[in-house]
């Protein structure tokens, strides 16, 4: 795709085959560009106000619908996203309205909604005990299967998540985190141009905090 010079420029997106590598990362080139759009202080943050009003200029008016999914993703109640929340929100966006509400050109809405058909499908696929969360196993078929070639680069990041002993005892991954945990994946992929300003924060900021403070470094704890 055409990266945008700036947070004003659309995002010209490029579909080069609708496998579900593909698709994602498309998709969360779209989304960091949203975000930026969307966090216009540029404090990494996007605000529930100033999102709101964003939405009712693209017609969109359903403010309880927007309160429940909002409040679903904002797992600290907060009133802002990070980067791993507004990755949850846009997941779920598809029950709640459109993603032209949120996206500037229709080609990008599309894209986004096809990523995500693709990868709920595949979650499904793998999710073995169909409790809408990863154990480790689980995670690593699904990226070995059918993200070969970002797999080969994520297993660190994988395992910083997953130590030993929540491996063995089954600790498991929600999709909240699952969602931050494989656009950070993407990121270390050498073809993908990216400035990583959004791996700081959720699954992986998390892993980091609780390694340095001396704790258990897990994906749920």
């Amino acid at each position: 795709h055409k990266r945008p010079n700036s947070r004003q420029e659309s995002f010209v997106v490029t579909r080069p085959d609708d496998s579900l590598e593909s698709l994602l990362a498309e998709a969360f080139s779209c989304l960091e560009h949203c975000f930026q759009h969307l966090d216009g202080d540029n404090i990494g943050m996007i605000m529930y106000p100033n999102f709101e009003n964003q939405l009712a200029l693209k017609g969109f008016h359903n403010h309880d619908a927007l309160n429940l999914v909002w409040r679903h993703v904002d797992l600290n109640q907060s009133g802002s996203l990070d980067f791993s929340e507004f990755l949850s929100l846009m997941f779920l966006w598809a029950e709640v309205g459109s993603y032209e509400n949120i996206l500037q050109s229709p080609g990008a809405a599309e894209l986004v909604k096809d990523a995500f058909v693709a990868l709920q499908n595949n979650w499904i696929v793998y999710d073995n005990d169909k409790n809408r969360k990863f154990n480790y196993d689980e995670l690593c078929q699904f990226m070995t299967e059918k993200l070969p070639s970002v797999m080969e680069f994520s297993k660190p990041i994988i395992d910083r998540c997953f130590p030993p002993t929540e491996v063995e005892s089954g600790v498991q991954l929600s999709f909240p985190r699952f969602m931050h945990l494989l656009y950070c994946c993407f990121q270390e992929h050498p073809d993908r141009i990216s400035s990583k300003k959004y791996i700081t924060s959720g699954t992986i900021k998390h892993a980091i905090d609780r390694q340095r403070a001396g704790g258990t470094v897990g994906v749920e704890s």
